[in-house]
C-alpha cells in the first residue's frame, strides 16, 4: 500500500515537473514566479510580520493532509512540500511556510496576515481574495469501514442510522448533512477524522481516500477496514494565493 502511495506521488511528481511554471499556473503566468522559494518553517505562535517580512511570502500549510504534507519525526514532509522545495531552487524569492490547521490559515488569510494556503481544496467563499492555482494532488472521497460491516453501511445507508465521522465544513460534510438518518461527528481535519474511526467513536468516516490508506497502512490496520470505491467523488488540492500577489 505504502509503495503504491509512493508510486502515485512519483508519478504526479514527474508530471509537475514537466510541464514547468505552468504547474501552478492560475491562469497568471506571474504566479509561477512569486511560489516560494526559501524554506525556513515556523510555528504559529512564533509568526509575526514586520517591514523586514515584506518581501517574502507567507505561506500556511496544515500538517495534517499525508500524504500530501505532515509531521514526521520532528519535520514537515510531503509532496506538496517537496514540490514547493524544488520550484524554490529556481526562484530569488522568499517563502515562509508556517504549519497550522486549516481553519486558522482561512482566518489569518481573510485578515491580511499571510499570502496564501498550501494544499487547501477550493472554497467560494475565498473568491475575489484567493487565486487558485492548477490542482497539485488529486484523490477521492472513500468511504472506510470496518470489513465487516462496510456492505451493511452502503446498502443501508439513508435508510438505517448510521454515525459517520467527517471533516467539518468540506464537500463530504455537505453530503452528509444531506443524508437520511446519518448522525456525524466532526473533526477539523482529515487526520482527526480518521482517529474517530478507530476510537469507535464512529461507525465509519468518510473522507480522502489517499489520506485513509497512507494512516491505515501507517497504523497496520489495512486488515481491519476496507475503503469503499462506492459514493466516491474527486477532490483537488491546491495552492490559494492572495490575489494582489498574483498580478
Amino acid at each position: 500500500m505504502k509503495k503504491a502511495i509512493g508510486a502515485r506521488a512519483l508519478a504526479i511528481g514527474a508530471r509537475a515537473l514537466a510541464i514547468g511554471a505552468r504547474v501552478l499556473a492560475i491562469g497568471i503566468l506571474t504566479l509561477a514566479l512569486v511560489l516560494l522559494f526559501g524554506h525556513n518553517f515556523k510555528s504559529e505562535a512564533t509568526l509575526s510580520i514586520t517591514a523586514e517580512d515584506m518581501d517574502r511570502l507567507i505561506i500556511a500549510f496544515d500538517p495534517s493532509i499525508p500524504p500530501y504534507q505532515f509531521s514526521e519525526e520532528g519535520a514537515y514532509k510531503g509532496f506538496n512540500l517537496d514540490l514547493i522545495r524544488a520550484l524554490a531552487a529556481s526562484s530569488d524569492l522568499k517563502i515562509e511556510l508556517v504549519a497550522m490547521p486549516l481553519s486558522k490559515g482561512i482566518e489569518k488569510f481573510t485578515l491580511g496576515e499571510i499570502d496564501g494556503i498550501l494544499g487547501v481544496r477550493y472554497a467560494s467563499q475565498l473568491e475575489g481574495q484567493m487565486e487558485f492555482s492548477d490542482s497539485l494532488v488529486n484523490s477521492m472521497i472513500s468511504i472506510v469501514a470496518p470489513k465487516e460491516k462496510i456492505d451493511d453501511y452502503k446498502n443501508s445507508l439513508g435508510t438505517n442510522p448510521v454515525l459517520i465521522a467527517v471533516e467539518r465544513d468540506s464537500v463530504e460534510f455537505d453530503f452528509v448533512r444531506n443524508v437520511r438518518k446519518a448522525n456525524f461527528n466532526q473533526a477539523f481535519s482529515q487526520q482527526s477524522v480518521f482517529e474517530l474511526l478507530i476510537m469507535e467513536r464512529a461507525e465509519m468516516m468518510i473522507g480522502v481516500r489517499h489520506v485513509a490508506e497512507y494512516l491505515l497502512d501507517k497504523h497496520k490496520l489495512e486488515h481491519l477496514y476496507t475503503i469503499s470505491n462506492s459514493f466516491e467523488t474527486p477532490v483537488d488540492f491546491y495552492l490559494g494565493m492572495r490575489a494582489s500577489r498574483t498580478r
